[in-house]
């Protein structure tokens, strides 16, 4: 699966209220983000929402037990969710062939099972560095968040519940991107 469709063309919010405008409804969220962005800015945007990220992440953590620094596998792991690549050995492999993420590694060779035992100790870190890769990929693509008609005397309510769906929508995309490397890893472990 290379793209995740989001919202479904021609389904309606869940919630009651104004639509989505057109453009939102037809939009795709690509499985790379660099069919939107160029590489070179998505790395950097991937390297600013780290550092945002584990700022504010208590206790702020250095490294996995016996593993690689939190900050390297964290930029990773975000670029190569948002880039389409999932399973762990791919990304193993990807450490010594792949220029951006052998760059993103500091050069480091990284293992399959150091990638997977890092996804479960902070997928929540993963999690929410996608959430805000997205939001911004999105803000660059289409200027802002979607929303439906600004005419009527309930348009700042309605924006408000708009972009609580947006911010769900974008949520809910990241979390497609864990689960598809969890799946990935599940069938490679099966063989």
């Amino acid at each position: 699966m290379n793209r995740t469709t989001w919202p479904l063309k021609g389904t309606r919010p869940p919630t009651a209220g104004i639509g989505w405008s057109p453009r939102t409804v037809l939009a795709t969220l690509p499985a790379d983000l660099r069919q939107w962005v160029n590489e070179a800015t998505l790395v950097g945007w991937i390297l600013e929402i780290v550092c945002d990220a584990l700022e504010g992440y208590s206790p702020a953590p250095a490294f996995v037990a016996d593993g690689p620094p939190v900050p390297m596998m964290l930029t990773a792991l975000t670029y190569c969710y948002a880039t389409g690549r999932y399973a762990s050995e791919d990304i193993e492999a990807a450490t010594a062939a792949d220029r951006t993420i052998h760059y993103l590694c500091m050069h480091q060779f990284v293992t399959a099972s150091a990638i997977r035992r890092f996804r479960r100790a902070h997928r929540a870190l993963i999690h929410s560095c996608l959430t805000s890769l997205h939001r911004k990929a999105w803000r660059h693509r289409f200027g802002g968040p979607p929303s439906g008609c600004q005419s009527s005397a309930e348009s700042s309510r309605l924006a408000d519940s708009d972009d609580d769906r947006f911010a769900y929508r974008l949520a809910a995309a990241a979390e497609e991107k864990i689960q598809q490397a969890i799946l990935a890893d599940t069938i490679a472990l099966d063989d």
